[in-house]
């Protein structure tokens, strides 16, 4: 029995959060069925092999990392090893990826990738970044910045393992075999069996109110009220509490249509490079489902009186301790008590600090 890697590189917001904690909670069933979800760097499900938003991991760690899991993998005996991670699909460098390949020189390795188109995505990962305090941008800054930076690398991975070594799979509905989990599971030439235990991911993203406070907090930043480490705290502190307000109506809509057809024009050329490429699609259709365009939403839209601002920050506070922990470098117990006397005297409003409680 040869043994098969499968490096499932994402993209982000195609799912990946489903997909590996669906392999986390069914590990020990999968291994029964010879197949193996490492237990090596994983985080929250995934495996932080490489850099994330947070976290500068270097070259050597990620070399060491891969090393691990491929030693893992090896001595579990499975005929299948699984490996997750959505930042793999945003590599920086092409020479780290064939770095990635000489590590697997003589394993039988496929590469799984989800792609998803940029006017439903746009939206979605622009308030990944936000919640989760990895930026500050305004929509506008990040138009921008993906204009000048490459998001789809499947022809790096596709030159480092082969075109033969890649699955590539269109992220939409018409598209799947059944559902997620069971279109992944196709491509490792498996089927949902009833021992699996099936949870929702709590991937939560903010809508309405909390949403507009988030890019509230983004333009204190840009005024110089709050300093970009405040910024990012207190937006994962609004984002932990999200689900409190799940019950709000209100619709936004960040991005024009101007800024999303601008965007999938300059990613059409890839999109029809992957399908000839990869699907063998002569017409270069890889997405059959039609663009989704919508009006932005206006400035009064994302406008929130201050009583409404007020409620969401001070609502923080409940779960400001997670966001504390999360934050990339250690922070003091007082720091948000800190925060919000800066940004409440913004607004208008007083702050009473709540007995901290211990951790």
């Amino acid at each position: 029995m040869r043994q098969k890697f499968y490096i499932h590189i994402g993209m982000g917001k195609t799912g990946t959060s489903s997909i590996q904690t669906f392999f986390d909670v069914n590990r020990d069933a999968f291994k029964r069925r010879g197949v193996y979800y490492p237990i090596t760097s994983r985080v929250n499900h995934a495996h932080l092999i490489c850099n994330n938003d947070f976290e500068r991991i270097s070259l050597k760690k990620q070399i060491f990392n891969w090393k691990k899991l491929i030693r893992e993998g090896k001595k579990s005996s499975c005929e299948k090893v699984v490996i997750s991670c959505e930042m793999l699909a945003h590599l920086p460098e092409q020479s780290d990826i064939f770095q990635i390949a000489e590590l697997f020189a003589g394993e039988d390795v496929t590469i799984v990738c989800y792609i998803r188109r940029i006017d439903t995505l746009l939206q979605s990962q622009y308030v990944q970044g936000l919640k989760r305090g990895a930026y500050l941008y305004t929509p506008d800054e990040y138009v921008s910045l993906l204009k000048g930076r490459r998001m789809l690398t499947l022809d790096w991975w596709a030159e480092a393992f082969g075109d033969e070594n890649v699955i590539l799979k269109p992220f939409e509905k018409s598209a799947l075999k059944g559902d997620l989990v069971e279109d992944f599971l196709d491509c490792l030439g498996e089927k949902l069996h009833p021992e699996y235990e099936r949870i929702k991911s709590s991937n939560i993203s903010p809508k309405g109110e909390t949403l507009a406070a988030m890019i509230e907090v983004t333009r204190m930043v840009k005024a110089g009220l709050l300093d970009p480490d405040e910024g990012k705290y207190l937006n994962r502190s609004l984002q932990e509490m999200s689900h409190l307000f799940s019950w709000s109506k209100k619709r936004i809509q960040l991005f024009s249509r101007e800024q999303i057809l601008s965007s999938y024009r300059a990613y059409e050329p890839k999109y029809k490079e992957f399908a000839r490429r990869f699907l063998g699609r002569r017409d270069g259709v890889l997405f059959q489902e039609p663009l989704v365009l919508k009006d932005a939403s206006s400035e009064e839209d994302l406008q929130l009186d201050r009583e409404a601002l007020l409620r969401l920050l001070l609502g923080a506070q409940l779960s400001h301790r997670k966001a504390l922990r999360s934050m990339p470098r250690r922070l003091p117990r007082y720091y948000f008590e800190k925060v919000m006397e800066k940004c409440l005297s913004f607004v208008g409003g007083e702050f009473k600090a709540r007995p901290l409680e211990k951790d």
